[in-house]
């Protein structure tokens, strides 16, 4: 416990110097910020979120999410829409109702990175704290409680996110691949005394592998997954991003509902840090 303060602290005043600097760049006579999207992973862009959402709540500054510009955006129905609306019931944050119409569009690539880089290495509670304040969309909260109620109640469940295709591979390659292998190997020491084991991944071979290896132990939600190393959210496998962004948060908060988290280095599994602050977990 005092490791987990003591990094969390530590955290804490590093989030505040990135969140000073950045914070300078919009001035006090700013009544708004409308933040756009960019090209990159869905937790990535939530991330993003969280970080201007917590300058914006220091400065007393308005947040409009403006989010069209990604791959998420993309939907087989209505074609193009703020993606954001479709995961969340709110595309803004109101601070100071009596601000005026100043606005700055933030569009800014380089400080998105930056952003993202910030709200993914928020201490969980201001993670949580500040994620809470956007309300998932009913038909996903939905989905949720029915299978937590169906599938893990009264149960130990472990949870496993491995996350694989352009994370670890490729042009966009950040970290080094687990194997297959060492994965089930880590799980081996964890999984005596649960009662299931809920996958979340990526990549299809994976979730075979473990449905071979474990059987009937295995939870999964239906989602879209890769059979090779082609990303999911990046490729042309990709005709309906909203679809893909809604498995990939159902999956993180999922995980989040589990008893102990197994997770390869992702955004994804950051964001069920988020979802519950105490879950205990361990990368790999």
């Amino acid at each position: 416990m005092i490791l987990y303060l003591a990094r969390e602290t530590k955290k804490l005043i590093q989030t505040q110097k990135k969140m000073m600097v950045l914070g300078s760049l919009w001035s006090r006579e700013l009544d708004t910020i409308i933040l756009q999207d960019r090209k990159a992973g869905l937790f990535s862009l939530i991330f993003q979120v969280l970080a201007t959402a917590m300058i914006c709540e220091r400065k007393k500054l308005n947040l409009v999410i403006d989010f069209v510009n990604s791959s998420y955006s993309q939907n087989a129905h209505q074609g193009n829409t703020n993606w954001w609306s479709c995961i969340f019931k709110s595309c803004e944050i109101i601070n100071n109702p009596n601000r005026g119409e100043k606005r700055l569009l933030a569009s800014n690539i380089q400080q998105m990175h930056k952003l993202a880089d910030i709200g993914g290495g928020l201490p969980r509670y201001f993670g949580w704290r500040t994620l809470r304040r956007f309300e998932l969309q009913d038909h996903i909260s939905s989905f949720i409680s029915t299978t937590v109620i169906k599938d893990f109640k009264g149960k130990n469940v472990l949870g496993v996110h491995y996350r694989g295709t352009d994370k670890v591979s490729g042009d966009y390659r950040e970290t080094s691949r687990v194997p297959y292998e060492n994965m089930m190997n880590v799980i081996d020491k964890y999984i005596y005394g649960r009662d299931k084991l809920f996958i979340a991944t990526d990549e299809e071979g994976f979730l075979e592998s473990a449905i071979s290896k474990y059987g009937d132990m295995v939870l999964f939600q239906e989602a879209t997954r890769s059979k090779t190393n082609e990303s999911v959210h990046m490729s042309n496998m990709n005709d309906n991003g909203q679809k893909i962004a809604r498995e990939a948060v159902i999956d993180s908060v999922l995980l989040s509902k589990t008893n102990m988290l197994l997770r390869t280095k992702s955004n994804l599994s950051i964001g069920s840090l988020y979802f519950n602050p105490y879950l205990k977990y361990m990368t790999i």
